[in-house]
């Protein structure tokens, strides 16, 4: 076939994951959710916002940018205007958010069951040639998204410059899954504790509850505080729960000088498959050293301090 050849389809690729959706459920779900009393709409308002979501996997940056879809419309049919995907998302009040959520859960337990059923199995992750089996890997971080007007809703200026938003970000590792965005202002910290902890036990909530005992917590030094890692070490406060949180930052050389002060004793090997351990790859035991050695994250260096090395991030076990 040639560029102007009537077969040809932009955007095929979006073609099975639009499939599965409505086979698993999950576009028949978002609708239920958005269906109101006497309103009966000419285009689906599940299969609009799923859609939307197809388009933003494809690179879409903005609202319009939903007739790309236009290429499709001899397979998918008709394509909602503009207006309509904006109407789309004004109906969407808190209540319906809320069942949209609950239908993307229950679209996950079906995802993750069929990922388990593989050979293969679930994908657990793999750290210096372990397998962390067992293990669900959640990631938070925030992000700065810059906008152009500040007129728009709870766009802020940001530290970085500029106005904008910091929404919080939770995402499962072993799949690639976004769990949970906290839409926060341009104002808000990186460290907020509050901000934190609310977003990983929302993220908790959305995964299927067989994965929610043995969780491992990354986060960045921006992200640190000592309440998340308190909620962490206690498995957010459930008896049974086995967390563990892994914190990295770049290491300055006060951060190295502590570390190589601290007794020989304290450390164990840790695993380098093909290679010889070296006393740099050295993995700290999970119990508090002899001495008064002491890393205070509060009480940075001055500015003319030169920067060290990166440290590995620490993985700490609940309780200890």
């Amino acid at each position: 076939m040639i560029g102007d050849d009537e077969r040809c389809v932009a955007l095929a690729g979006l073609l099975p994951m639009r499939l599965l959706a409505q086979r698993a459920g999950l576009t028949a779900g978002i609708s239920a959710a958005m269906r109101r009393p006497d309103y009966h709409p000419d285009y689906d308002r599940g299969q609009v916002l799923v859609d939307l979501g197809l388009v933003q996997l494809a690179g879409g940056q903005a609202i319009s940018d939903f007739q790309a879809l236009a290429h499709l419309e001899k397979l998918i049919g008709p394509v909602p205007s503009t207006p309509t995907v904006w109407r789309s998302l004004d109906e969407a009040d808190a209540v319906q958010v809320t069942r949209i959520h609950q239908a993307t859960c229950r679209f996950r337990r079906l995802w993750w069951a069929i990922l388990k059923s593989r050979p293969e199995g679930f994908p657990w992750l793999t750290v210096a040639g372990r397998e962390l089996t067992g293990i669900t890997v959640i990631d938070l971080d925030a992000s700065v998204v810059q906008v152009a007007s500040d007129q728009k809703e709870n766009a802020k200026p940001t530290y970085k410059g500029g106005v904008g938003f910091v929404p919080n970000l939770a995402t499962c590792d072993n799949v690639d899954d976004l769990l949970m965005i906290d839409p926060r202002p341009g104002n808000a910290t990186s460290n907020d504790a509050a901000d934190n902890i609310a977003v990983l036990t929302a993220a908790i909530a959305a995964i299927p509850g067989s994965y929610r005992r043995r969780v491992l917590v990354r986060l960045d030094g921006a992200g640190f505080s000592h309440k998340l890692l308190e909620h962490i070490a206690t498995g957010g406060g459930v008896h049974g729960r086995s967390w563990e949180f892994s914190v990295g930052w770049s290491c300055t050389d006060r951060e190295i000088d502590a570390i190589d002060a601290t007794p020989k004793a304290v450390w164990g090997e840790r695993d380098r498959p093909g290679r010889r351990p070296a006393r740099r790859h050295l993995g700290r035991r999970h119990h508090r050293p002899a001495g008064p050695v002491r890393v205070d994250r509060e009480d940075p260096r001055t500015s003319d301090h030169r920067p060290g090395r990166a440290a590995a991030p620490q993985v700490h076990r609940a309780g200890q």
